[in-house]
């Protein structure tokens, strides 16, 4: 057995805070000794034995999230340290929260299953809160440098070069990314990451995001109102929806894109693979390429490229300030300009209920 401190994380209300852990269960498997005095490793009563954890975990109330492969079952348990000693989080039918047992000991009770000789279980490092996310922006550098001086993000924001008319945009913080998709009207992609789920979020300068995601579904385990603190904390990680959910909207998106874009029966074709592709870490990058976009912010969400690396690489410091008259007038324009060149080039949807794109996707995430 393995374990690894999972990141901290802010305290919620009430002085405790809850980091998420994944945790992996190799299920039992059966031993038996050949003639000849090997051993067989055999699976033996998997199903019975996901649905007795499953249960027992629904009897200690552990607002916990999981999926199941073909012979292990994945969780997604909140935690708790406290003195150097990992508590799980327990959970009323309310959605109220607090402290339960220890994680080891919670994990060897629900490994104890009679009849069955060899399991094992480990846990990974913890998911941040906030997911990695690049956006990039059909801009100018300097439109952009307006626009995060106006928005006035709260940390850092690096900008970069993505070739002709675009411009590659990190942040500290994912709230002030989201921001500055509102803040600028002009098409932008958005990729982010939890460390497992991928999604790219398609932004047309009127009109709805467009998302393609991919990582595993995952169930709860217990739901609990939305608005407790149990209910909450679960929100923060994606791939809950259904899996008949998921693939209708994956298939509405990639039917939207295909018209986006104009792509014929064969791009339309691959575009439907790679949405499918849900164990490939390259799927986003081979959708921006089908799409004639720059692939570059897959390459700095994956880490195989640096933002500081790119051609007009600056960083802004959160200490802009707003802008001038003329400046904003300036930026207005140029802004009407590139918008009517975008409702030209097609990439234009139906008219959004009003809400912000940014604020759409920060939904979205939570």
């Amino acid at each position: 057995m393995t374990s690894q401190r999972p990141a901290d994380k802010a305290p919620e209300p009430g002085g405790i805070s809850w980091q998420w852990v994944p945790v992996r269960l190799d299920l039992h498997r059966q031993l038996s000794e050949t003639t000849d005095g090997g051993v067989v490793v055999t699976g033996a009563g998997v199903d019975a034995e996901r649905e007795r954890i499953l249960k027992l975990i629904r009897e200690q109330a552990v607002p916990a999230l999981y999926t199941m492969g073909e012979h292990n079952l994945r969780l997604m348990v909140p935690v708790h340290i406290r003195n150097e000693v990992t508590h799980v989080a327990r959970a009323d039918e309310d959605g109220g929260l607090s402290l339960g047992g220890e994680l080891g000991e919670f994990m060897e009770t629900i490994l104890a299953f009679p009849g069955l000789e060899y399991a094992s279980w480990q846990t990974g490092d913890g998911i941040s809160g906030n997911p990695s996310a690049v956006g990039m922006f059909e801009a100018s550098s300097r439109q952009v440098q307006r626009a995060v001086a106006h928005a006035g993000p709260e940390g850092w924001m690096d900008l970069a070069s993505a070739g002709d008319r675009w411009v590659i945009v990190t942040s500290e913080h994912y709230e002030d990314l989201l921001a500055l998709v509102d803040e600028l009207p002009h098409r932008a992609v958005v990729l982010d990451t939890d460390g497992e789920h991928r999604a790219a979020t398609f932004c047309p300068t009127v009109g709805d995001p467009l998302t393609l995601s991919w990582g595993p579904v995952r169930g709860a385990v217990v739901t609990y109102p939305s608005d407790s603190p149990a209910g909450a904390l679960q929100s923060e990680i994606a791939g809950q929806e259904e899996i008949d959910v998921r693939d209708a909207a994956r298939s509405q998106a990639v039917e939207n894109l295909t018209e986006a874009f104009g792509l014929d029966d064969v791009g339309a074709r691959r575009l439907a693979q790679y949405a499918a592709d849900d164990h490939g870490r390259f799927a986003p990058e081979s959708v921006l390429q089908l799409l004639g976009l720059s692939d570059m912010p897959a390459k700095i969400i994956d880490g195989r490229k640096a933002m500081s690396d790119q051609p007009g690489y600056e960083r802004i410091e959160p200490q802009g300030q707003a802008m001038t008259a003329d400046q904003g007038r300036e930026a207005l324009e140029a802004a009407q300009q590139m918008g009517a060149a975008a409702r030209r080039s097609g990439w234009v949807m139906a008219a959004a209920a009003g809400a912000g794109i940014g604020a759409w996707l920060l939904r979205r995430k939570r």
